[in-house]
């Protein structure tokens, strides 16, 4: 990182920042302690128990920091980054058995649930879709809404005293077929995608939409988890969508493939296929959502 801060703008492309996203960052920790605990890569003499390190310290940080912040009324929680941070306590106690990351997983849930707003439409009925902030921020957005669906599939076989299936059906209704008005290369386009429909306040009807790869990355993530769950509720519930989700997989699948270029050296999945570049979020969540990895 100094190396590459010291180079001159002109030497390459690069983002320094800081992702908002942090329990990504502790979940990178968890899953490259797992890989290495199981013995499924060779590494330096150490690097399992740094790695382990890292994750619980982070995870007491995020508990500190942000947890016991929202418990106090602040606004330092959204729910796309805790879901990160659920899957990665998820990840932990899958790896060690540590009775910690069970209080841990079982915390962080309770967090999670607290952002789910209740919707209802007159033809599909009763769903459940996730906040992205409940003290600011209170809007559904697929990409946070589909990271939240995730961490609970992660979560649900480790917590069954919660009704966690319950909650995950009632986000998978709150899914739809949308058309939206995009914005690009100075023109207005409409792009028929899944999406969420809600109402606003004031009754106004408020609609997202999963243009942007990365929101299609996150829930083609979670249609595998829920399919390869060793939780049999989510195997049902699967199964109770199973009709919709022949209609919806596809239609993620190929969105994801009009953004994708290939190069020489490997294909890169731009943004969206309006968009001349990927980013460090939507070229590693598409992936996931299409390569099975048994710890995503």
């Amino acid at each position: 990182m100094r190396e590459a801060a010291a180079a001159p703008p002109e030497a390459w492309p690069r983002d320094l920042s800081v992702s908002y996203d942090y329990g990504v960052e502790i979940n990178a920790f968890a899953e490259c302690f797992a890989v290495l605990a199981a013995g499924e890569a060779a590494a330096p003499r150490g690097l399992a128990a740094e790695s382990k390190g890292l994750a619980d310290c982070c995870l007491d940080a995020y508990r500190a920091q942000f947890m016991d912040g929202f418990w106090r009324g602040e606004n330092t929680v959204f729910s796309r980054q805790i879901a990160f941070v659920i899957m990665a306590a998820a990840t932990m106690l899958r790896a060690t058995g540590e009775a910690r990351y069970r209080a841990d997983l079982a915390a962080l849930v309770e967090v999670l649930l607290q952002f789910e707003q209740p919707l209802h439409h007159p033809e599909t009925g009763e769903a459940g879709g996730f906040l992205m902030g409940l003290r600011s921020s209170r809007d559904i957005h697929v990409d946070c809404h589909s990271a939240a669906l995730l961490a609970l599939a992660h979560a649900a076989p480790w917590l069954p005293e919660l009704d966690i299936a319950a909650a995950i059906d009632r986000g998978m209704a709150a899914y739809a077929l949308v058309t939206g008005t995009i914005e690009g290369l100075g023109e207005t386009r409409k792009a028929d995608t899944l999406g969420i429909r809600r109402t606003g306040d004031g009754g106004r009807p408020r609609l997202s939409d999963a243009f942007r790869n990365f929101h299609a990355g996150l829930t083609l993530r979670l249609f595998r988890a829920l399919r390869e769950s060793p939780a049999a509720g989510l195997w049902a519930l699967h199964a109770r969508h199973a009709g919709r989700l022949a209609v919806l997989k596809p239609l993620l699948l190929r969105q994801v493939a009009l953004g994708t270029r290939e190069h020489a050296d490997g294909v890169e999945i731009r943004s969206s296929w309006l968009s001349s570049e990927a980013n460090s979020e939507t070229q590693p969540w598409v992936v996931l959502g299409q390569i099975a990895h048994p710890r995503d």
